[in-house]
């Protein structure tokens, strides 16, 4: 069975978040996993903890679960209203 679940980010959301933009960025960047990451991780995580809190930042997470396995997905937006 397919299952869609999707939230607005909270600041309980952090480190998946960062991780999420680290896997990202060494994708993107095509960087190997010896490349240090730490300052880029520190910097994330104060800018998301700024952003979520302040809600000058929106993201959203949607989780998609089938029987081939789960799927974590983040769209991120400068502060939008979603709530309809």
């Amino acid at each position: 069975m397919e299952k869609l679940e999707y939230k607005k980010a909270t600041t309980e959301d952090i480190n998946e978040l960062v991780r999420t933009r680290i896997i990202v960025l060494c994708a993107a960047n095509k960087l190997t996993d010896d490349v240090d990451m730490s300052i880029v991780e520190k910097e994330s995580f104060k800018y998301y903890k700024h952003a979520l809190e302040t809600g000058e930042h929106v993201t959203l997470i949607c989780k998609y679960y089938s029987k081939f396995g789960n799927t974590f997905l983040v769209q991120n937006h400068p502060n939008e209203d979603f709530s309809s």
